[in-house]
């Protein structure tokens, strides 16, 4: 990819899941690589909606050599594996709700409902 003129390498990547293999592929290979912000929403929720509208604007208006993992979980469709991660998290499961877990796959900061703010994720950045 280019911009102005100068290669740019694109780290800052979006993706949902939604099965416990595909959580524990991600676990694998992203060790020490880099954080990871789970994201839970409900798509039948309107404050979930709203949040994530907000989330996803905060997501898509970061540079791209941000070095980001975001997965999103769907927590009607994947309920199970939502609940999974929760326990093995040690967070109580909450919709919407963003995890952030660091490169040592301990959490860094988690927040839900109108506790996701824009100033919130970029502080931990």
């Amino acid at each position: 990819m280019y911009f102005n003129n100068i290669e740019k390498e694109i780290l800052k990547q979006l993706s949902e899941i939604y099965t416990q293999e595909d959580w524990e592929f991600i676990k694998k290979t992203n060790v020490t690589t880099r954080e990871i912000i789970l994201f839970k929403y409900s798509a039948s929720c309107s404050i979930s909606y709203f949040v994530e509208s907000s989330f996803n604007k905060w997501f898509n208006s970061l540079p791209d050599e941000i070095n980001l993992f975001v997965i999103k979980i769907n927590v009607v469709k994947s309920r199970h594996l939502s609940q999974m991660i929760a326990k093995e998290l040690n967070i109580h499961h909450e919709s919407p709700q963003a995890i952030w877990i660091d490169k040592n796959n301990h959490v860094k900061w988690n927040a839900s409902h109108q506790g996701i703010s824009e100033s919130d994720l970029n502080e931990h950045l």
